[in-house]
């Protein structure tokens, strides 16, 4: 089962987002104002969406980047409930590469997120440097376009930061994956 939500729903106080169910990049969800755009706080509320108030079972996760965490600790958490997963271009391990941490620093701080909120830096060039496909004009579009306002950056700000800030909860991840052992799962390589 794959979900795709053509447009924002509200489902019982519930806000469902375009994106929400098809497990792409953390900033293009908006979940509840309450949430803070943190990648393990975003796993707890995505567990409670499709977990608990949703009630799936037996039911395929598709994650790629920073839905892979977030979409696996759902799944290491509630395995007999998992049908299968796709994988792409993810990961679920403490981030120790000295070049993640840099960038992490480097872009992570107050300063550089407030640049990041104002001029959309993340999506116009950041990604593009370390993308070549960004480089087409539409992908290039397909990534800049969910942000037209600051407000709307919040993630984009945010991850740098969450690189290394969400290594202890990673490191938890990567240790609970054993319970996911005879899970189907399809791996999608993207070469980027």
């Amino acid at each position: 089962m794959v979900f795709s939500v053509s447009e924002d729903h509200q489902a019982n106080g519930w806000q469902v987002p375009m994106h929400c169910l098809r497990f792409t990049w953390l900033w293009h969800v908006r979940p509840p104002t309450r949430l803070r755009l943190y990648t393990q706080e975003h796993a707890e509320w995505l567990e409670a969406f499709l977990i608990d108030h949703l009630q799936l079972d037996n039911f395929i996760l598709v994650m790629q980047d920073w839905g892979g965490p977030t979409s696996l600790s759902v799944a290491t958490r509630h395995p007999e409930r998992i049908a299968g997963l796709v994988i792409s271009n993810t990961w679920a391990w403490e981030t120790t590469a000295p070049v993640m941490r840099l960038f992490s620093r480097a872009l992570g701080n107050r300063f550089s997120q407030n640049i990041i909120r104002k001029h959309n830096i993340f999506a116009k060039y950041i990604t593009r440097l370390f993308c070549k496909p960004m480089r087409a004009p539409n992908i290039f579009h397909a990534y800049t376009a969910p942000f037209p306002t600051p407000q709307s950056r919040e993630g984009t700000a945010v991850f740098p930061y969450q690189i290394v800030a969400a290594n202890p909860w990673l490191k938890s991840l990567e240790a609970d994956l054993g319970k996911l052992k005879g899970t189907s799962v399809e791996l999608s390589l993207i070469h980027i």
